[in-house]
């Protein structure tokens, strides 16, 4: 009865999953992700695992990542951020109960929070790297964004498709603060679109 009543809160009370890809690259020392937005228009978000040739477009007309042409990103003239273990501290409320990161916006007028529902596994079941001496927090990953300084949800959360055992995803915010991206090691990455009031 208990996990039903979580179900159709988790199903009515998000906005479902972000677009997500896992491209499935081999595994290199780089672990970040460099973004750029398409145009100046904003109509899509390029992202370019480090220490790879491949090149992933976030369409928002069709709500979807997509590997693209390498010559997308050459002819892109937007600025290139990159996207990896930028955080800042939060300690509002937040969607899951446990916040696992945080970053705010390049105008600093908003915040966007990563949480994961739980349990906390013990400390007991780590293992070194993948746990750190907290323990595994577990459960769905959720990012929500919101207004600083007062903490005010904009939107609703949104689902992230992160492996269950990612406790400190990389996260970061395109330029003009459109995009926020939530990656793991910079080949497993989601894009939500920053909602509007």
């Amino acid at each position: 009865m208990v996990f039903c009543g979580w179900y159709f809160e988790d199903v009515f009370l998000t906005a479902g999953y972000a677009p997500s890809f896992r491209p499935g690259l081999a595994t290199t020392s780089e672990t970040s992700l460099l973004i750029k937005n398409r145009n100046a228009a904003g109509d899509g978000l390029l992202l370019r695992p480090r220490g790879h040739e491949d090149v992933f477009l976030y369409d928002v007309s069709k709500k979807l990542i997509q590997k693209v042409n390498s010559e997308e990103w050459e002819q892109s003239d937007e600025k290139e951020l990159i996207c990896f273990g930028l955080s800042d501290e939060y300690s509002g409320s937040s969607y899951g109960h446990y916040v696992l990161t945080s970053h705010k916006s390049p105008d600093n007028t908003r915040i966007a929070v990563v949480s994961a529902y739980g349990p906390r596994a013990p400390e007991v079941l780590s293992f070194p790297g993948l746990g750190g001496g907290e323990g595994r927090i577990m459960g769905t990953r959720y990012l929500e964004v919101r207004k600083l300084p007062e903490n005010e949800l904009v939107g609703r959360p949104v689902r992230i498709d992160l492996l269950w055992y990612t406790n400190k995803p990389d996260m970061c915010w395109s330029d003009q603060s459109k995009f926020i991206v939530v990656s793991y090691e910079g080949t497993n990455f989601s894009v939500v679109e920053n909602p509007a009031d």
